[in-house]
This record gives structure tokens, C-alpha cells and sequence, in this order.
């Protein structure tokens, strides 16, 4: 199930993040506060029975200055195991529509 984080849910990311062995600083949210001209969003896939978060990735988006276009990078992700290709997958998938 592919979810968002929410400030309702930002504990939690941020225990999976920390707790997690293929983590990267630059995938928590404190990261994102400090690139300020960034706008900062993360995609979760949660297990479907369990809800517990398989895999995560933060994603940083910016207007390109000048033109009609914006970038979106996923610096040091994503946090799961990359060897999940359905959970990999439904990442890139969440990445996707929030690009759109």
C-alpha cells in the first residue's frame, strides 16, 4: 500500500528511517529542513496486512528557475530492501504521482 508521510505519521518515519540498515541522513526529514529552497515529501509502502512500513523514500522537489520545469531527486534512496522489487517498485510508483 503506498501512502504519504503526514505529520500525523512523522514518529514513525522517523524511527523506520533511524532504525533501518539501509538508511541515509539525507532520507529524514531533518535533512529536508535544511534545504530550505527544497520542498520536502516522502513516499511510504506500508505492509498489507501488518501497516508497518516496508520501505520509504524521501524526495526533495525544486522549481528550475527560468523555466517551466521542476526537478524532483531522491538523494540516498530509497531506505528498504532493495532486493524487494515489489516494494522498490511501489515507490517508484509513489514518486510518480507526486511528481504529477
Amino acid at each position: 500500500m503506498i501512502a504519504y508521510v503526514t505529520p500525523e505519521v512523522y514518529s514513525e518515519y522517523d524511527r523506520f528511517v533511524e532504525e533501518h540498515a539501509q538508511s541515509h541522513f539525507m532520507q529524514t526529514r531533518m535533512w529536508g529542513r535544511l534545504k530550505t529552497h527544497w520542498e520536502w515529501d516522502a513516499v511510504l509502502v506500508r505492509d498489507d496486512i501488518t501497516g508497518a512500513i516496508k520501505g520509504s523514500l524521501a524526495l526533495l522537489t525544486r522549481k528550475v528557475p527560468g523555466l517551466p520545469f521542476s526537478i524532483m531527486y531522491g538523494c540516498r534512496g530509497p531506505v528498504c530492501d532493495r532486493s524487494d522489487v515489489k516494494v522498490v517498485s511501489a515507490l517508484i510508483e509513489g514518486a510518480k504521482r507526486l511528481a504529477k
